[in-house]
């Protein structure tokens, strides 16, 4: 299609519009994650010469001081070539605004006439991760949450675990919440638990305390590379798109995972109600299926449930429990694998965890840890945490990295 001067290439989930200006170099300048906000409608822009990105920035594409800016900030990161050639920059992203606040809100709606049967719908992993949709794994801190979406990405990647029915797809995995080492060592721990042998192509996106919108336009390359790809977030909290308990920031959050096809997040619950995810109301209306997470530990074994709270399109399923054993030392994932129910009789009861009981799961998912880190964790007071470590009998030092002191769940 030509837009005054503009060739302009769609995509067929309406997440990303590419301008082409015809130019003799090669010159693009990309709408992501497209959406309608109070202020006007906002857009990821995206503008490369040659496959380089020049500039990227998030913004109001109605108002002109915006344009005024990205255009300026443009111009510095182009050579006297490129600039030479892309003289008309400013009125090309000009016309391709103007084109998207006039056209884009009607492209994005579908009419259809249902005459041939849809295919039936297809899981990743059945029942929790449905095609073409979302699912968010909620629980309350140390209940294992990021090592079972962690494991639900390895076994996707690979097409076999025994822990689930599946097929295999290309898996990308967002992590806002840890430090790249941590997930590099859960997935070895969890590769080696799982008896899988060298790298699960597992495609892992580090970007702690940078913003959801922010990479969003990295996730959408990759699946336009690879079609098909399951998109993993761990977590929701950490998506820097607002307030949880706001509508509009339920709706951005679950509009950007939409644009991405398939996903699962995870999400955290309310410390008085572990039966819904933390936040708006709009966080369990935009989920296709609702997972909530429990655990439960006994000695150097760690339950974990999986209960399915909402499914569309799917009959109800019974619960799922996984036990995760650690090596004896508090060290080290030995193995995961299904458990027999009756191991666990809090899981069955889906009784809550004690703050004690919470914190032992939190040491014992994370090896070893700081008493800042666990009362950020468990949102509990660092002299409380404290008292636990030092007074409990239930943990021991383990290692002291500069002023921290880290410390373990006590074998014996």
């Amino acid at each position: 299609m030509r837009i005054q001067g503009l060739d302009l290439k769609t995509y067929s989930d309406s997440s990303r519009l590419d301008f082409i200006p015809q130019l003799q170099i090669n010159g693009r300048i990309s709408f992501w994650n497209i959406r309608n906000e109070r202020t006007g409608i906002h857009a990821m822009v995206v503008i490369s010469v040659d496959g380089r990105v020049v500039m990227s920035d998030l913004f109001n594409i109605g108002r002109a001081t915006d344009r005024d800016k990205l255009v300026r900030l443009t111009e510095k990161g182009l050579t006297d070539i490129e600039s030479a050639a892309w003289e008309s920059l400013g009125n090309n992203l000009m016309t391709a605004c103007v084109w998207i606040i006039t056209s884009w809100e009607a492209s994005t709606v579908q009419s259809s006439v249902a005459e041939i049967e849809p295919e039936q719908s297809s899981f990743p992993i059945y029942p929790y991760i449905i095609r073409d949709g979302g699912s968010i794994l909620f629980a309350p801190p140390g209940s294992g949450k990021s090592y079972l979406l962690q494991t639900m990405a390895i076994t996707t990647a690979v097409g076999r675990s025994g822990l689930w029915a599946q097929e295999q797809s290309p898996v990308v995995y967002i992590n806002l919440e840890r430090s790249m080492q941590s997930v590099e060592r859960r997935e070895f721990a969890i590769r080696r638990a799982l008896g899988i042998n060298g790298p699960t192509g597992v495609r892992y996106i580090h970007a702690r305390g940078r913003s959801l919108s922010g990479i969003a336009p990295h996730v959408h390359q990759i699946i336009e590379q690879q079609p098909g790809t399951v998109v993993m977030l761990d977590s929701l909290s950490r998506t820097g798109i607002g307030s949880l308990n706001e509508d509009q920031t339920a709706n951005k959050f679950v509009d950007t995972m939409n644009g991405f096809g398939t996903w699962i997040a995870i999400g955290h619950t309310p410390r008085a109600d572990s039966d819904h995810v933390y936040g708006s109301q709009h966080f369990d209306a935009g989920q296709d299926i609702g997972i909530k997470v429990s655990s439960e530990r006994k000695e150097n074994l760690l339950g974990v449930a999986l209960r399915v709270t909402k499914a569309n399109d799917i009959p109800p399923v019974p619960m799922k429990i996984l036990v995760f054993k650690f090596a004896d030392d508090g060290f080290g994932l030995e193995n995961i694998g299904l458990a027999d129910q009756a191991l666990f009789p809090t899981l069955l009861s889906d009784k809550k965890m004690s703050p004690i009981e919470t914190l032992l799961a939190v040491v014992e998912e994370a090896g070893s840890i700081s008493t800042k880190d666990a009362a950020t964790e468990l949102g509990y007071s660092s002299s409380w945490v404290s008292q636990q470590f030092l007074g409990s009998g239930l943990f021991e030092f383990a290692r002291a990295e500069g002023h921290s002191k880290f410390y373990k769940v006590k074998r014996g």
